[in-house]
């Protein structure tokens, strides 16, 4: 299904509202929305370890990188977490650590040999949070 809705925000446009409410009305009619009167906000995100930093960045060529995974909350479990580089295609190519942060958090150190020059994403995963952060290897 594909509906368009152009709104022309000037008094030429007449009925245009209108028409576009009765279209919006039977869309939501045919998939069975109909009574909704409000949405849900976002469910709250857990208390999970991610990225703080990344230093030095860009990454030297020849260098080393340091990613800093922030800690768990005082008093909670340990969490597990995944940090890896991907290509831009999101092509794993390498896996920096796969394990457990404490409250302390945890220091990765990325050491680019093989990987050729140029932007990179840096995922990291805990439960079901992930964070991307662009990552931008110097030649």
């Amino acid at each position: 299904m594909a509906l368009t809705y152009e709104d022309m925000n000037c008094t030429a446009a007449g009925e245009f509202d209108r028409t576009a409410r009765a279209l919006l009305g039977s869309a939501a009619d045919f998939l069975g929305l109909t009574g909704i009167t409000s949405v849900a906000g976002p469910a709250a995100m857990p208390d999970i370890a991610m990225v703080t930093d990344v230093y030095p960045h860009p990454v030297p060529t020849g260098g080393a990188a340091h990613i800093r995974i922030s800690g768990t909350p005082a008093g909670t479990a340990l969490r597990e977490v995944r940090a890896s580089i991907h290509d831009l295609l999101g092509r794993e190519v390498a896996l920096l650590y796969e394990g457990m942060v404490s409250e302390a958090g945890q220091v990765l150190q990325l050491s680019p040999a093989g990987l050729a020059a140029g932007t990179y994403l840096l995922r990291v995963a805990s439960g079901t949070r992930v964070e991307t952060r662009p990552l931008l290897l110097l030649p």
